[in-house]
């Protein structure tokens, strides 16, 4: 949650409010050092993944490729741990 002060809210509240409703995520304002409001954005709660996009631990697929009309077909005499093991060792 991110936290301002009265004043700044005062001199930037449009901009704050903005923010609130484009992230979904609270707003604490303080007054001379201590928590006194709150600003949330009220209406539908966000989601999972609108939660996460707004605290930057998740972003948003891209729809411009096409998803493959027939799903991917692995065929493989390796069992599927042995798959992911050699996987995983390619990305470190």
């Amino acid at each position: 949650m991110q936290t301002i002060t009265a004043r700044e809210f005062n001199q930037r509240t449009s901009a704050a409010l903005r923010q609130v409703l484009d992230t979904g995520e609270p707003l604490l304002i303080t007054y001379r050092g201590q928590p006194r409001l709150t600003v949330t954005a009220n209406g539908q709660p966000v989601g999972v993944v609108d939660r996460l996009i707004a605290e930057g631990r998740a972003t948003r697929g891209d729809r411009s490729t096409p998803l493959p009309a027939e799903p991917v077909r692995f065929h493989s005499d390796k069992p599927i741990d042995e798959i992911l093991d050699s996987d995983r060792d390619d990305r470190v």
